[in-house]
């Protein structure tokens, strides 16, 4: 009985290897040492059948060869079937050996992919319109664009060949991609240069005529190197990351005024009002898209007005709430932005209390509706995936438009209105006294 129960073990343990090996699914079991796995023969018929197939594909080009290698093992698993003096143990050993030849054939379609892909960005990116240094890495990516064709059309290309050329070509994107950027938030950092030019001799702390001086300097260094088709990305880099650091001192103190400025209590449900004894009645969602965005690199937002309700932003780039800024920036900004959109907030059923609610935003926010301040989330770092509701019941009309304003600040990361914002209206149940009440008030921007 004892042998007899080892050898039931080994039968299950071999299929159990099977399984594994041969990236199958197990099957609904029957007995305790029974068929819990797929047959290990049958699993071997499935390999082979796979094989099969990929080796009736035409093919010319790389994965020729690996398509070819398919043939031995293919041989030696049907011969292993058809003996009948052959175990399971063979049969699993020569469907295993098939099954590896097939990956590695399918790695090669994968990778196939993965460099026409490449070849296919390269190329538009060497048709776009670049200037000054941004046209060095353009070049030099053209150069590069059709670098895997030839070792794609030849029979014996091998997977670290492809996997090697395609590298080189990715890298190359990559440095044409990180100029254009590059470039492209460079406009930002002159544009805060000249506004902070403004306020010299105004009341904002450590905005003064040296200061300002030595930014236009950088500032014109930066034009100069960005325009200049020899320039490399690290000496352009290290020019752009000296001008914003020197925002971002001054931006730590322009921080900290505005904070003390605006810092209130900022509750989630009016005052005297049991958020227990309330019940949603109400939603709507704001809308992801159709708002404007601005980054404030310097903290300038607040104190030239970006919160007012008429403030203009027409010259303001498209942004969206509900995913991370750095999803439309192109780059992990760090420090505050703005968001600010005209919506139309409908008609909703008969409430008491409405409440502007976050999923999320990382990792700080301020918000404005129509210039009025509503209330902030202020937690630190921490903050970052935390919901919270502003108390918005007597800012905010149905079936009106409302200006809102939303002010994020990261310290790290992605940043931004992440998740989504929807306007919650409540009601008191039918039954239940509408008169506040004397429980205690939740804390500041709690949601129950």
């Amino acid at each position: 009985m004892r042998i007899r129960a080892i050898l039931r073990m080994s039968a299950a343990a071999i299929a159990l290897a099977a399984t594994v090996s041969l990236g199958l699914t197990p099957t609904a079991g029957a007995s305790r040492f029974g068929p819990l796995f797929m047959d290990v023969r049958a699993a071997a018929q499935e390999t082979l059948a796979a094989a099969a197939e990929r080796v009736d594909r035409e093919h010319v080009g790389f994965g020729r060869r690996y398509q070819q290698a398919l043939a031995p093992p293919m041989q030696q698993l049907q011969q292993t079937l058809a003996d009948g003096d052959a175990d399971d143990r063979q049969v699993l050993d020569a469907a295993t050996t098939l099954r590896v030849a097939v990956g590695r054939y399918d790695q090669t379609q994968a990778m196939r992919a993965v460099a026409e892909q490449a070849m296919a960005r390269a190329q538009a990116m060497a048709a776009a319109h670049a200037e000054g240094f941004v046209q060095r890495y353009q070049h030099a990516l053209a150069a590069m664009a059709d670098l895997p064709r030839d070792v794609l059309a030849d029979d014996d290309a091998t997977l670290d060949e492809v996997r090697d050329v395609t590298a080189k070509l990715e890298a190359g994107i990559g440095d044409y991609a990180q100029a254009r950027d590059l470039s492209s938030s460079v406009a930002d950092l002159v544009a805060t240069q000249r506004r902070l030019a403004q306020h010299v001799g105004g009341t904002l702390p450590g905005v003064d005529e040296q200061t300002v001086a030595a930014l236009a300097e950088l500032a014109q260094e930066l034009e100069s190197r960005l325009a200049d088709p020899d320039a490399e990305l690290d000496a352009v880099q290290a020019v752009r990351d000296e001008l914003d650091a020197r925002f971002q001192t001054i931006g730590q103190r322009l921080e900290a005024e505005f904070r003390e400025a605006v810092d209130r209590p900022s509750p989630a449900y009016p005052a005297g009002v049991d958020p227990h004894a309330l019940e949603e009645v109400d939603v709507f969602a704001l809308p992801d898209e159709g708002w404007k965005f601005r980054r404030d690199r310097a903290r300038l937002g607040y104190h030239e007005g970006w919160h007012e309700g008429a403030f203009d932003d027409n010259d303001w780039r498209s942004g969206r709430i509900n995913t991370a800024w750095a999803s439309f920036l192109g780059e992990n900004y760090v420090g505050a932005g703005w968001y600010r959109a005209t919506i139309r907030v409908p008609e909703l059923a008969d409430h008491q209390v409405l409440g502007l609610h976050f999923d999320g935003v990382d990792e700080s926010a301020w918000v404005w509706i129509d210039g009025q301040y509503a209330g902030q989330h202020n937690i630190g770092s921490a903050g970052w995936d935390q919901p919270f509701q502003l108390d918005v019941t007597d800012l905010v009309q149905p079936g009106r438009e409302h200006q809102i304003t939303v002010r994020a600040m990261n310290t790290g990361y992605a940043g931004g209105v992440w998740q989504p914002v929807r306007l919650r209206a409540f009601a008191q149940p039918s039954d239940d006294a509408a008169a506040p009440n004397d429980s205690p008030e939740p804390a500041q921007g709690a949601v129950p």
